[in-house]
């Protein structure tokens, strides 16, 4: 089969009767192809990735600091009633003053709880905020005025019988929603690890990917183009050693194709143009020996002539 053999069909033999510039080409927009979608691929991801890791610290600034806020705060209640018991005069008119204060202040950081949509139906911190609510009650109809009547006996029956009970109820469900928020944060940022550690490991593979379909078409187009161009060299050789009948076989139809296909045109003219020249040579010889043979003809006259001219001299003399 030589190189004027039918163009193949599909996509593969499409490609090969592409230029060598073209399939070059093909081969740079492939990776960039892949560069650039696995790019895009990655922005996408860990800006999914970021903005989830950006949630998460926003939890954590707001809900977690507030929370924060919210039992140190019940904390400085309990200690503020403690304080108003043990003093008297204007230091305990003192210390009265700082409930209003602290309670502000601690309900300020329960509203940022509340606005949250993920935690303000979360029934461990609904429980806790009506057992907070439930104290701070207790402790302005009971508590302290028992701490502020000076009788210890009432403050401490005070104490014992109501506010301890209360006291242990609602810490036990914000110990609960503590624990709860800590494995969330705990669950997010693990989740944020194992999306970056996904993207990494994607854009790993596609990328390895990428480098080995990419080496497999360059691969693919270079030994394509080795072959045609050992095909030509092989057929110039033979040519250089006097054999114009070997043909380079080239089916692809680029550069190196048709420099194929205008070699075996050339071997193909040189080949009727030696045909030419030996059937020259052959009528050349032929008419040489014709006239080599007219030669000798003349020469054999010339001989006879010579003989009868001797043979008339000799008469003459004897006349």
């Amino acid at each position: 089969m030589d190189t004027t053999s039918t163009r193949r069909r599909g996509l593969l033999g499409r490609f090969a009767d592409l230029s060598v510039q073209v399939k070059i080409l093909c081969v740079v927009g492939l990776v960039g192809a892949a560069a650039i979608g696995n790019g895009v691929y990655a922005y996408v991801e860990i800006d999914g990735v970021a903005a989830s890791m950006n949630e998460f610290v926003v939890v954590e600034n707001t809900v977690g600091s507030a929370t924060s806020v919210v039992h140190e705060d019940q904390l400085k209640a309990r200690m503020i009633v403690a304080q108003i018991a043990a003093t008297r005069g204007n230091e305990q008119k003192q210390w009265v003053a700082r409930v209003a204060a602290n309670d502000a202040e601690m309900n300020e950081a329960r509203a940022v709880v509340d606005a949250h949509p993920r935690f303000r139906d979360d029934p461990r911190w609904r429980d806790f905020s009506d057992g907070l609510d439930a104290w701070t009650q207790a402790r302005d109809t009971t508590i302290v005025p028992a701490a502020l009547s000076g009788d210890p006996a009432a403050y401490e029956a005070a104490t014992d019988d109501v506010s301890q009970p209360l006291i242990d109820a609602y810490l036990e469900h914000l110990d609960a929603f503590e624990a709860a928020f800590e494995e969330y944060l705990a669950s997010a940022a693990a989740d944020a690890q194992r999306d970056a550690d996904r993207v990494g490991l994607v854009v790993l593979v596609v990328a390895f990917g990428a480098v080995l379909l990419t080496g497999a078409v360059a691969a693919g187009v270079a030994r394509r183009i080795r072959r045609s161009v050992t095909e030509v060299q092989a057929s110039v050789t033979a040519m250089a050693a006097g054999d114009f009948t070997r043909t380079p076989h080239v089916v692809e139809q680029d550069e190196v194709g048709r420099m194929a296909a205008s070699l075996v045109e050339a071997q193909t003219s040189v080949r009727g143009t030696l045909a030419g020249v030996a059937e020259s040579a052959g009528t050349v010889a032929a008419a040489a020996e014709e006239l080599a043979a007219a030669s000798g003809q003349v020469a054999s006259g010339s001989e006879e002539t010579s003989v009868q001219a001797g043979v008339v001299a000799a008469a003459a003399e004897q006349v």
